[in-house]
């Protein structure tokens, strides 16, 4: 606990220990701390969905740029932190669902996965 700690030099593993060291101390978690992590899933959670696309012969580049322009663009970061979490939830739950159905079926990014993925999307943008 004596560490000099910056989020700047702090990788996910790094992040996850902090908080489990605070934790333990019963001390508060700092804001910064915890909403890099949450950032910083979601970001890991949208690539992996991009890499499920690019790999899909079914879907097309504009689908592809589309996550993307989500994910740098304004909606995420308007969400309340309450809404922050919501998503991020959504979207590691999605994620992970859809990592089971891709390793049974050849890396097949249908259209079903695409509109569960854009509901997703459309719920928090008009939020």
């Amino acid at each position: 606990m004596k560490k000099n700690f910056n989020s700047e030099n702090l990788n996910l593993n790094d992040k996850e220990n902090l908080i489990k060291a605070l934790q333990q101390k019963q001390l508060e978690v700092p804001k910064k701390i915890v909403l890099e992590e949450i950032y910083e899933q979601i970001k890991d959670d949208f690539i992996y969905v991009v890499q499920a696309l690019e790999k899909s012969p079914q879907q097309d580049k504009e689908i592809e740029d589309y996550v993307w322009e989500y994910l740098y663009g304004d909606t995420i970061f308007s969400l309340d932190n309450e809404k922050l979490i919501e998503f991020a939830n959504e979207i590691f739950i999605y994620t992970q669902k859809l990592k089971m159905k891709l390793a049974k079926l050849d890396n097949i990014f249908d259209d079903d996965d695409w509109f569960s993925f854009k509901e997703i999307l459309d719920k928090y943008e008009v939020y």
